[in-house]
């Protein structure tokens, strides 16, 4: 299976560094946000977690942090989501799992940044977690 990704412009790129300045610099309260509607959409998804809530945070914020780092570099960032969906399948993470993910990170992200999130900040984030899952899910079938 070829790894098609959605386009992301200059336009995308900047409001997602953008946005991602914003999420950081209240990155408690959004992961936090994160983990209660994720658990409320999906309350099996909690017993796939060994930690707490803030160390889980900091491991999702410092992934993030990776791929907004490295979202101009397709080709690395692709070898180390590919290795991640590996991780990640040990972890019992299976692919339905992921839209419910995409809906309780976008949800976290416009609750948290309020007046400061916009339509293309949704829709520039849509694509990069496309590019997350649908890489992940190929590194989880060791693709």
């Amino acid at each position: 299976m070829a790894l098609t990704y959605p386009n992301l412009n200059e336009t995308d790129i900047a409001s997602i560094e953008m946005t991602w300045e914003l999420i950081n610099e209240d990155r408690l309260r959004i992961t936090e946000l994160f983990y209660n509607k994720l658990f409320d959409l999906a309350p099996d998804t909690k017993k796939l977690f060994k930690t707490g809530i803030l160390d889980q945070g900091s491991k999702l914020t410092d992934f993030l942090n990776f791929v907004v780092m490295y979202i101009r570099e397709i080709d690395g960032l692709t070898l180390h989501l590919k290795f991640l969906g590996m991780k990640h399948k040990g972890y019992r993470v299976k692919k339905k799992h992921y839209p419910v993910y995409r809906e309780a990170l976008l949800w976290s992200f416009r609750t948290g940044l309020g007046k400061n999130w916009s339509e293309d900040a949704e829709n520039a984030w849509e694509k990069v977690h496309e590019i997350m899952s649908s890489t992940m899910i190929l590194g989880s079938m060791g693709k």
